[in-house]
């Protein structure tokens, strides 16, 4: 954080080009006016760290799936998650059709 605000007051200031700081803090020219860009946008959170990646998981559990899957291991402790699966998605042994079962992997939800 101190990198990015050092760079962002002389890049501003004109104290020194962006091609001066990126060779300085072995950074690009582009990370440089890309920080004082999100620095002028937002003076209180603009240099703070962004998430890289998705901003949500395309094959995350609903609250609710998660939910039902937590009262069948209390309700069955020895049950596992293959088990836990069949039931939620075969009608014959009790569950409902939720997703294809390929598509549905929960065993994280019971450890």
């Amino acid at each position: 954080m101190e990198i990015r605000t050092k760079s962002v007051v002389f890049y501003e200031e004109g104290i020194r080009s962006a091609r001066e700081i990126g060779e300085t803090y072995n950074i690009s020219e582009r990370t440089v006016r890309r920080w004082a860009k999100a620095h002028c946008e937002d003076l209180e959170n603009g240099l703070r760290p962004k998430k890289t990646g998705p901003k949500w998981s395309h094959h995350a559990l609903s609250l609710e799936l998660e939910r039902r899957i937590i009262r069948l291991k209390e309700k069955y402790p020895a049950w596992g998650a293959r088990r836990i699966k069949t039931s939620l998605i075969c009608p014959v042994l009790g569950g409902q059709f939720i997703v294809s079962s390929k598509s549905m992997d929960f065993s994280f939800v019971l450890k």
